[in-house]
């Protein structure tokens, strides 16, 4: 299954907020490790673009405010706080942007299914219309023509045998001109 926007859930949303927790974790551990005034705050950004972009708006939610509690703890741990603040800003506007892009990318995606299946739902229409001004000249004509000379020999019809032969067929023809009106119209 291809991942679209917001489209993991379950186990799948799971391992990507996971795996984007797991990525802060590293870049916090960074953090601690280098020097003082060296920053990994740029690398915070992957992992919260990622979860913008792929997971629902709880567990993405989630996922920012750790990456911001990652630029926090850089702060306890001798980061510049004008850079910090800069990093928090840019996460931020990463994020929302990117999830207005992927709300705005999911609403193009339905749109764009409603109207296919309003095309294919207006293909059918147009065939059953076909098809039924086929059915209309040529077998409804048959079959009624057909009735009406059952009809005509009903009047000839010498025994009450004869005549009730005759008036199954006819009963039979109109029930088949019902089912045909009914298979085409339905």
């Amino acid at each position: 299954m291809r991942l679209t926007p917001s489209s993991a859930t379950g186990w799948r949303a799971a391992a990507i907020a996971g795996s984007c927790v797991v990525a802060l974790l590293a870049v916090l551990t960074g953090e601690l490790v280098i020097p003082a005034g060296a920053s990994l705050g740029a690398l915070t950004l992957v992992p919260v673009v990622a979860a913008a972009w792929l997971l629902q708006t709880r567990l993405a939610t989630v996922v920012v405010a750790i990456a911001l509690l990652v630029r926090i703890a850089g702060v306890l741990h001798g980061l510049d706080p004008v850079t910090a603040g800069a990093e928090v800003a840019m996460l931020l506007m990463a994020a929302a942007s990117v999830r207005g892009a992927s709300a705005l990318l999911t609403r193009w995606r339905e749109s764009e299914v409603a109207r296919s299946l309003q095309a294919a739902e207006m293909a059918v229409m147009a065939a059953r219309e076909r098809i039924a001004a086929d059915l209309h000249s040529r077998e409804v004509r048959t079959i009624f023509a057909t009735t009406l000379k059952l009809q005509a020999a009903l009047t000839m019809a010498g025994t009450d045998d004869m005549r009730e032969r005759v008036e199954a067929a006819i009963a039979d023809l109109d029930k088949l001109t019902a089912e045909l009106r009914k298979d085409v119209f339905a």
